[in-house]
């Protein structure tokens, strides 16, 4: 009867133990995964204040804006899918420039391989409901607003960049708003301007 009852007893702690360490481990990349949201953010603001000649840049040069655009970072180069009719393109992660880069295990997971509707990072406009209209950011007023894809030439427009981090069992989804820096090509400003007269 002794025996037994230790034997349950050592059981007993053993998954107490077993429990505890996993619920520590998960709890240690629920906060790590945090910081791979942020890492992802950091990427694609620091791209869309390059200037628009950098090959890293990213934004929609388009005047007006093209409402349906959206750019997809991945970890392998799939530049072939890019398609300017739809307005979706693809760029590959900063990361990829690491010297030890390996797309099977990231550092930062914060995108995809391959482009995957609900794992990779995305960045696209915030529009109206009805998609005809984008929302812009008026650094004056600190304000967004609603208007026409032709109003880029004043105002940066406000983009959504969807982050589905990942560090071990731990997943946080990100939906994120930011407002790049004003970036005018001239010379697709002149010619919107002809064309608007």
């Amino acid at each position: 009867m002794i025996l037994l009852m230790l034997s349950l007893l050592a059981a007993g702690m053993f998954f107490t133990v077993k429990n505890e360490m996993a619920i520590s481990t998960y709890q240690a990349h629920s906060v790590q995964v945090i910081s791979v949201a942020e890492s992802a953010l950091d990427e694609i603001k620091h791209r869309m204040n390059l200037p628009q000649s950098d090959p890293d840049f990213i934004g929609d040069t388009s005047v007006p804006l093209n409402t349906n655009w959206k750019t997809v970072i991945l970890f392998e180069n799939h530049s072939e899918l890019d398609d300017s009719l739809t307005g979706t393109f693809y760029k590959t992660s900063l990361q990829t420039k690491l010297t030890d880069f390996d797309p099977e295990n990231p550092e930062m997971d914060y995108t995809t391989k391959e482009p995957d509707s609900t794992l990779s990072l995305t960045v696209r406009h915030k529009t109206s409901e009805d998609g005809t209209q984008i929302y812009f950011y008026d650094s004056k007023t600190e304000k967004q607003f609603l208007g026409p894809p032709s109003l880029v030439v004043e105002y940066p427009p406000v983009e959504i960049v969807e982050i589905t981090a990942r560090s071990g069992k731990a997943v946080k989804k990100i939906l994120a708003e930011i407002a790049g820096q004003l970036q005018v090509d001239h010379t697709k400003l002149e010619h919107l301007c002809t064309m608007l007269r």
